[in-house]
C-alpha cells in the first residue's frame, strides 16, 4: 500500500510538521513506521532546551522569587521528562501496518495533536525567554502562564497517547457515541473488578 495523499485539511499542517521534522510522514505506512518515535525525540529535546534555559536563568538571577519560579518549572519539567521516558507507544507499528484499519480522521487529528504539542512547547520557550527579560519585580508576573501551557501539554499529549494505544478518537475528544459509552463502560467494570480483587485479596491475607 503507497502512503496516502495528504488532504486538504490536513496538507498544511503536515507541511509545518515536516519543516521541524524532515522524516516526519503523517503515519503514513512506510518500512520504519517511526513517526511517533521522531515526534517524542524531538519534543525530548525541546524539553531539554527548556531545561537548560531556565537552569541558565537561576544560576544568573538575584531574585529569590524568581529562583523559586524557577525551581518550580525544573520540578514540572523533571516530571514531564520522566513520562516521556516510560510512556508507551501502543501498537502504533502495528495499526500503521493495517492502515485500513485506522480512520482517516482519526490518522488527521493525531496529526494535528502533533503540531499542537509542537506549538505549545514553543510557546513555553517564548514565555521563559520573557521571563528573562524581566528585570525587575514590578514587572515579573510570576510562571502562571507557563505552568498553564504546560498544563495545556499534558492534556494534548495525553490525548494523542491514547489514541496511539487505541482509544476511539470520540472518547478521546470526549464526544457521547455509542462507542465511547461502550468505553467508559469498560473503563468502569474493570476498575470495579480491580477494587473487587483488591478487597478479596486482602481479607484472604
Amino acid at each position: 500500500m503507497q502512503p496516502p495523499i495528504p488532504s486538504a485539511a490536513n496538507a498544511n499542517t503536515l507541511l509545518q510538521l515536516s519543516k521541524l521534522i524532515p522524516t516526519y510522514m503523517g503515519y503514513s505506512e512506510k518500512p520504519s513506521n517511526d513517526d511517533d518515535k521522531e515526534l517524542r525525540e524531538y519534543i525530548r529535546l525541546e524539553w531539554t532546551n527548556c531545561r537548560k534555559t531556565i537552569e541558565s536563568l537561576r544560576v544568573t538571577s538575584n531574585d529569590k522569587q524568581k529562583k523559586t519560579d524557577f525551581d518550580t518549572l525544573l520540578t514540572e519539567i523533571d516530571v514531564i521528562e520522566s513520562e516521556l521516558r516510560t510512556s508507551p507507544t501502543g501498537a502504533m507499528a502495528k495499526k500503521i501496518d493495517k492502515l485500513s484499519s485506522i480512520d482517516k480522521k482519526t490518522i488527521e487529528n493525531l496529526v494535528q495533536i502533533d503540531l499542537d504539542i509542537i506549538e505549545i512547547i514553543k510557546k513555553i520557550q517564548a514565555s521563559i525567554t520573557e521571563t528573562s527579560h524581566s528585570s525587575d519585580q514590578e514587572s515579573y508576573s510570576g510562571i502562571e502562564a507557563i505552568i498553564s501551557q504546560i498544563t495545556q501539554f499534558r492534556s494534548k499529549y495525553n490525548a494523542r497517547r491514547a489514541i496511539i494505544n487505541g482509544v476511539p478518537l470520540d472518547v478521546v475528544q470526549g464526544q457521547k457515541t455509542k462507542s465511547s459509552i461502550k468505553w467508559v463502560q469498560i473503563a468502569s467494570l474493570s476498575i470495579s473488578l480491580l477494587a473487587i480483587g483488591v478487597t478479596i485479596y486482602f481479607n484472604l491475607r
